[in-house]
């Protein structure tokens, strides 16, 4: 297997290693993608480097993290 692929499949794998955000509030799948989207977007601009304060915003925004 040449190096590269190896490296795309560890960085695939990888990938999925992060926390999970769900809001209960959203019942359409669709919908709970498009505004994780702009809400992540929106929390990571305003917290900047600050991990803590870009969980703390999804939060406020009615985000539960799943890990």
């Amino acid at each position: 297997m040449s190096r590269a692929l190896m490296l795309c499949c560890l960085l695939a794998l990888l990938a999925g290693c992060g926390p999970t955000w769900v809001n209960p509030y959203i019942a359409s799948p669709r919908e709970e993608d498009e505004r994780f989207d702009s809400d992540s977007a929106q929390c990571r601009e305003a917290a900047g480097d600050l991990k803590q304060a870009y969980e703390d915003c999804l939060t406020r925004r009615g985000w539960e993290r799943q890990d």
